[in-house]
C-alpha cells in the first residue's frame, strides 16, 4: 500500500456505509452471546470473553443516536485495540477493507454536515459515500460505570489529522 493511501474497514450500520481505520482493528467476530452487565450507559451491551480477556461491547447504533435493534446472528463485532485497551463495537455487518487514495477522502466534510463529533471525514468511492468514524473519540468514551460521557464541543475538534 502506498503511503498516500488510507485503509478503512467498511461496515453497514442502519442502512448506511461506515468506516474505521483498519490499523485499529484486531479482529472481526460474528455475533456471540454477551454477558450482560448493569450499567447506566445505554451503549454498553455487555461483555465478551476474548480468549480470557473480558472486553466491553458497545452498540454503535446507540453511540450515534440511531434506533437500537436486538442483536441478530448476521451482526458482527469489530474488536479494536489501542494502547492495551480493547473494545468491541457491534455493527450490522462488516464488509471489506478498502485502500483509499487521499483524493477519495474529505476530512472537512464533517464540518459541512454540522461537525458531527464522532465523524472524522467522508470518503467517496464511485457512487458510495462512507462516513468515517473518529476512533480517537470512540476510545475516549468511558469504559466503566461511574464516569459521565462528555463529548468535546464540535468547534474544538480538528478534522485535518
Amino acid at each position: 500500500m502506498a503511503t498516500n493511501e488510507t485503509s478503512l474497514l467498511i461496515f453497514d450500520l442502519a442502512g448506511s456505509c461506515w468506516g474505521v481505520p483498519a490499523q485499529e482493528i484486531q479482529e472481526l467476530l460474528p455475533a456471540v452471546t454477551l454477558t450482560p452487565v448493569p450499567s447506566k450507559y445505554a451503549d454498553l451491551e455487555g461483555l465478551v470473553n476474548l480468549r480470557g480477556t473480558l472486553t466491553p461491547v458497545k452498540d454503535l447504533r446507540r453511540l450515534l443516536n440511531m434506533q437500537p435493534k436486538k442483536m441478530e446472528p448476521t451482526d458482527h463485532l469489530i474488536i479494536a485495540g489501542r494502547k492495551g485497551q480493547l473494545v468491541a463495537w457491534r455493527v450490522d455487518r462488516a464488509n471489506e477493507v478498502l485502500h483509499l487514495k487521499s483524493h477519495e477522502l474529505d476530512s472537512r466534510a464533517s464540518e459541512k454536515l454540522g461537525a458531527i463529533p464522532l465523524l472524522s471525514g467522508i470518503a467517496r468511492i464511485d457512487c458510495r459515500v462512507i462516513l468515517i468514524l473518529d476512533t480517537t473519540i470512540l476510545f475516549q468514551l468511558p469504559q466503566v460505570q461511574g464516569t459521565e460521557i462528555s463529548l468535546p464541543a464540535p468547534e474544538t475538534l480538528n478534522f485535518d489529522r
